[in-house]
């Protein structure tokens, strides 16, 4: 489900479970694997078929196995954070909820002008965590609630616009960006980006623990899950 490839410094894991790169808990196991053997100078991670990911597997957020689910998704978006390289997602097609999530875990972030990019979390009933606690530092405060609290779809002239991307571009620009950054000395990289990088953990912790501790704990998410597997 994860593929790795090699090429001249630059590490590309690849998404492919389809029909649409959903990120089960299987899923984010193998790609913990590999973000933890990425041995290249620069990192882009990216997606086979049709879209980047419509997110993580709905089935996945009931009680029995959120419990699993969240943690896992939390402590992915760590490991990608604590890589000490730079790192980039290229994304296309639809990137919603979780799978929207996943890139904020990276420092750069490339858009194929076909993206659909959106926060579906409270139409659930729910609210996205992990975009909870990094988005604001991303996009500002407002903007990030914005987002959060009406789960509006957008797109890529816009989402450039707000700082959220680096580039509109084809897979082909995203590798070429990427691999920029292997040109210069790992250890000038490795500094510079432990230098600006905030640490987010307890952040993310935070957000994790309202998700399962205090959401959780009321009807509503499981209703409103309930209600769009029904319509699904």
């Amino acid at each position: 489900m994860i593929h790795h490839t090699n090429k001249q410094g630059l590490t590309i894991l690849e998404i492919e479970n389809p029909p649409v790169n959903v990120l089960t808990i299987e899923v984010l196991q193998e790609l913990r694997k590999g973000i933890h053997s990425v041995d290249g100078k620069s990192l882009l991670i990216k997606s086979r078929g049709k879209c980047f990911s419509a997110g993580t597997d709905i089935e996945e957020h009931l009680p029995g196995k959120v419990e699993e689910m969240m943690p896992l998704f939390t402590q992915t978006i760590l490991d990608i954070l604590s890589l000490p390289m730079p790192t980039t997602a290229y994304i296309h097609g639809a990137t919603l909820g979780g799978g929207f999530e996943l890139t904020l875990g990276c420092d750069f972030l490339i858009a194929n002008p076909d993206t659909t990019l959106c926060l579906p979390e409270i139409s659930l009933n729910c609210f996205p965590p992990v975009g909870a606690a990094l988005l604001p530092e991303r996009i500002g405060l407002r903007r990030a609630l914005d987002l959060i609290l009406s789960g509006e779809e957008f797109d890529p002239p816009w989402a450039e616009n707000i700082g959220l991307l680096n580039r509109i571009g084809t897979a082909e620009e995203a590798e070429e960006f990427a691999m920029r950054f292997t040109e210069f000395s790992t250890p000038a990289l490795v500094s510079g980006k432990k230098a600006t990088i905030p640490n987010y953990e307890a952040r993310l912790r935070n957000a994790e623990r309202i998700y399962l501790k205090e959401l959780m704990t009321h009807p509503d998410p499981v209703e409103g899950i309930q209600r769009f597997r029904e319509r699904s």
